[in-house]
Formats: C-alpha cells, sequence, structure tokens
C-alpha cells in the first residue's frame, strides 16, 4: 500500500490556499485539480488495500479448507481400518463361540 500521509499536507495547503481571498482563477483551478487527483489516489491506495485484504483472506481460507479436507479424509482412513479390525474381531469372536456352542474346532468353525 502506498503511503498516502505526505499527501494530506498537500491537499491541506491547496484546500487553504482556495480559502484565500485574491488567488488567480488559474491557481485556484490548479490546486482543486491536485486535489481531486490527491483523492483520486487515495481512493485508489483504499481500493487496492482492499482487494489486498480480500486476496489474503481467500488464500487463508482455501488453506484451512485444505487442511479441514486432509484431516477429515485421514480421520476417514482410520475410521475404515478400525471398523475392519472389529469386523475381524467380531468373526472371531463369532467363531468361538460357535466352536463351544457346537463343540467344533475354531478352524472349522471359521470354515463355515
Amino acid at each position: 500500500m502506498r503511503n498516502i500521509a505526505p499527501k494530506f499536507g498537500i491537499i491541506l495547503s491547496f484546500a487553504a490556499g482556495l480559502a484565500l481571498p485574491g488567488c488567480s482563477e488559474k491557481t485556484q483551478d490548479s490546486a482543486q485539480n491536485t486535489i481531486d487527483a490527491a483523492g483520486e489516489d487515495m481512493s485508489s491506495a483504499a481500493s487496492d488495500a482492499a482487494a489486498d485484504g480480500a486476496r489474503a483472506v481467500n488464500a487463508a481460507a482455501t488453506e484451512g479448507a485444505a487442511a479441514v479436507s486432509e484431516a477429515a479424509r485421514d480421520a476417514a482412513g482410520e475410521a475404515a481400518r478400525v471398523t475392519d479390525r472389529m469386523g475381524d474381531a467380531m468373526k472371531e469372536g463369532a467363531a468361538k463361540v460357535e466352536a463351544r456352542t457346537q463343540g467344533e474346532s475354531e478352524d472349522k468353525a471359521k470354515a463355515d
């Protein structure tokens, strides 16, 4: 962002010049043009700063969304692995129960 503070002094000087009686019309026109240009510069600088801020917010949001997405993907993968292990444990437990209730080996119960 451009430093616009020095322009305030120029603007005030020219504005004061407009108020002085006896200034030529050419001087007053020149002062008004300078004030208008300074105002446009300040508006442009503010617009540039707002655009820079919007880009920074967008970049931060994109990075945050990517991190959340990656974490969710990792959590889903871990949940699938845990579910698989739980399923295996349940099959193992069911085979043991079946073997005990039917009086057969666990290997035979697993094969059923």
